[in-house]
């Protein structure tokens, strides 16, 4: 496939099968959320209702279900914890909305833009406290730290990223730590939570936790070739947002580390001279190079790479129970990716 082919899928949902098990209980999450909300509020409730229609793939939820589905099975308890951990993921998108100045999301318009920058980061600030409320209540396993360094993790990959937007020298290794903090630690800390909450040995919590960070380093690595090669129809935003908002990930970091001189200062020109969306013509230019420097196939290469990574810990956590269902995890990341 060509740099400048268009792909027929931008992001889509999780395959049912891997879902299908815990279906029933990933219904029991969406009403938790649900009850999250406060009644009788006004403008706090009706952007409550806002956030959780916006809806999603559940991913994270999924993953602490999946992982102590694996070991010794899904109590209520569980439930509550995975829709704590999805509450974080949500409060993490209302401020990540209001940083980068995002209109719409998965279609909707978001709640900074639709009423202001204030209320989206109040509603974060919300979120944030009613998870970490929901984590500590008869906190037997002690789950609240682990959770509350992963979030911390989230924030210092959010500012790292800030710190190197408009970057054109930053490395491959900045950017892994970016997203390995801002995405990877959640969706490990998951998986690792999920363990324990089914009673898995510590050896097997440490594989589902490398299994849960080897999958999210894949997924937004998928995730961001997408920007660059999915269906803009399908994605809600126009191809190259990130570099609009002067976010350089990894396909284009190797463009920049792997053209010609010439075609490296065209790169370097059309980013630093965009004011919020790069222009049609300058995109064209800048897929093109991409597909000279055989950018895309380098990052879908890496991000299959994570998802043996994480094919292996899985095997190596031991005899689980489902296993095929977080198999089709991995199998998702590599599938939506091109």
């Amino acid at each position: 496939m060509t740099a400048l082919a268009r792909t027929s899928t931008a992001a889509p949902p999780i395959p049912a099968a891997p879902l299908a098990s815990i279906r029933e209980e990933l219904a029991w999450v969406e009403r938790d959320l649900a009850e999250t909300i406060p009644e009788g509020l006004g403008l706090v409730s009706e952007a409550s209702r806002r956030i959780l229609r916006a809806g999603g793939k559940r991913l994270r939820p999924a993953l602490v279900l999946l992982a102590a589905r694996a070991f010794a099975g899904i109590s209520r308890r569980t439930v509550e914890v995975a829709g704590a951990l999805e509450m974080i993921h949500g409060a993490s998108l209302l401020h990540d909305d209001v940083v980068d100045d995002t209109r719409t999301r998965r279609g909707h318009v978001t709640v900074s833009a639709y009423w202001t920058n204030k209320i989206a980061i109040m509603m974060g600030d919300y979120l944030f406290t009613r998870s970490l409320l929901e984590m500590s209540r008869d906190d037997t396993l002690k789950l609240t730290p682990l959770v509350s360094e992963a979030t911390g993790r989230m924030v210092m990959g959010q500012l790292r990223e800030i710190e190197e937007q408009g970057n054109v020298d930053i490395l491959t290794d900045d950017y892994l730590y970016i997203i390995q903090e801002k995405t990877a630690a959640l969706m490990a800390v998951c998986c690792r939570v999920g363990a324990i909450l089914g009673k898995a040995s510590p050896a097997s919590v440490d594989k589902m936790d490398e299994y849960g960070l080897c999958l999210g380093m894949a997924f937004q690595i998928a995730d961001d070739c997408l920007d660059f090669w999915g269906d803009e129809e399908l994605m809600g935003k126009p191809v190259g947002s990130d570099l609009g908002e002067r976010k350089y990930t990894l396909p284009f970091i190797h463009a920049l580390r792997t053209a010609t001189l010439k075609d490296r200062a065209t790169l370097v020109e059309a980013v630093s001279s965009a004011k919020g969306r790069i222009p049609r013509r300058a995109m064209r230019r800048i897929l093109g190079i991409m597909a000279a420097c055989g950018s895309q196939d380098y990052a879908l290469e890496m991000a299959r790479n994570y998802c043996r990574r994480a094919r292996k810990a899985l095997h190596e956590a031991g005899p689980l129970q489902g296993a095929v269902d977080l198999e089709g995890m991995i199998d998702y990341v590599v599938e939506r990716s091109h």
